[in-house]
């Protein structure tokens, strides 16, 4: 079955299109960057939190969201991923205003959605090699990329986290399987898909099939970053706890890895290294999480220097940092641990706390910036 070319990924003039639609229909005076949270309650369900940023403050129970969501931000959308459920919900930030539900079934068990355009979306799932197109328009599911040329011996790739570049998306290809030494099949990729085609590039085709960028670190989790200059992609690359995984760093123009930039290996990172955000090309923060308790400990470290050492600037228990968000010089750190139910705010160049902690309402899933 054919199908029209892919719709490029927005442009400037259709995000400010979309914003100033949206102030016509919510009244609002101007577009104010948001803080999207999906939250969890003790009943099982699943929330969403808005935290308008000039303010500090959140709106509670804005949508109902499938449990432990996934959250991304386009324009002034809130794009809620949850495995759980098997569904994606579009949610107007400002308006609370559901746009589009997307019920994939709970066996598909979805990870991620990337937003290419003000009408279309990917999404990346457990239970497939191939990715899924969102026609944000008039609600249709197609299949579209498939990826399995990159999977291990069990035929599933294990697809996981996604951002996008310009006009390509980067996907973490985990190869996860447990007959393997490291529980996973070496190497964990990140597959590249050039969005204006729908098609899987080869990014070394002196070699035989399909390759995709090959990771130095273990099977990749967790959010990515892309930094514009120069351009590089940061990647959670840090499996199970206690192997030889860390923080990975990968030229966007030459589609190679320069390897781990942070070593879990140096002993700097507790028993398992977790989220982390770039706030410049040579800083960054990360959490790690020991192997005693549930817990996530905030630490500053710098490229090539590592990890700062001295106190952790922030410690929970019972809970693990599913991100870190990076806006306006301050962090924004969520904490569901010890009935917190909210995001710590600190300042994103010396990591000091930087205002009182934000209400969310529940236990914090994931947050995403919607920009506008």
């Amino acid at each position: 079955m054919a199908h029209p070319p892919p719709t490029p990924p927005a442009s400037g003039g259709i995000i400010a299109a979309l914003c100033l639609l949206a102030i016509a229909s919510s009244g609002a005076g101007r577009c104010q960057p948001q803080i999207a949270v999906a939250v969890n309650h003790e009943d099982g369900s699943g929330s969403l939190s808005v935290v308008d940023l000039p303010r500090r403050e959140a709106r509670l129970r804005v949508a109902p969201l499938g449990p432990q969501a996934v959250m991304r931000g386009f324009a002034t959308s809130a794009f809620a991923v949850s495995a759980a459920d098997g569904t994606v919900r579009v949610i107007h930030a400002r308006t609370g205003a559901t746009l589009r539900h997307f019920d994939l079934g709970a066996a598909t068990s979805p990870q991620d959605v990337a937003v290419a355009s003000a009408t279309r979306a990917y999404v990346s799932t457990a239970s497939s090699g191939r990715l899924l197109r969102l026609d944000l328009a008039t609600g249709a599911v197609e299949p579209s990329v498939d990826l399995t040329p990159l999977a291990d011996a069990d035929g599933n790739p294990d697809l996981g986290m996604m951002e996008i570049d310009d006009s390509r998306l980067l996907v973490q290809v985990r190869r996860i399987n447990d007959e393997a030494p490291e529980a996973f099949a070496r190497p964990a990729q990140i597959a590249v898909v050039d969005l204006t085609c729908e098609e899987l590039i080869d990014v070394d085709p002196a070699l035989p099939g399909v390759q995709g960028i090959a990771l130095t670190g273990t099977w990749p989790k967790m959010k990515m970053q892309v930094m514009r200059a120069p351009h590089r992609l940061f990647v959670s690359a840090t499996g199970a706890f206690f192997d030889a995984g860390g923080i990975e760093r990968i030229d966007l123009n030459t589609l190679r890895s320069e390897g781990l930039v942070i070593r879990e290996a140096d002993d700097q990172t507790g028993a398992d290294l977790g989220a982390f955000v770039m706030v410049a090309p040579d800083r960054g923060f990360l959490t790690f999480s020991t192997d005693l308790l549930l817990s996530s400990h905030l630490k500053l470290f710098t490229l090539p220097g590592g990890v700062e050492p001295g106190l952790e600037l922030h410690v929970t228990l019972d809970y693990f940092v599913p991100t870190i968000l990076h806006r306006g010089g301050r962090i924004f750190v969520p904490d569901g641990g010890l009935d917190r139910d909210a995001l710590f705010v600190f300042d994103a160049f010396i990591g000091e706390p930087a205002g009182e902690p934000i209400d969310v309402g529940g236990q914090p899933s994931d947050l995403a910036l919607v920009p506008f």
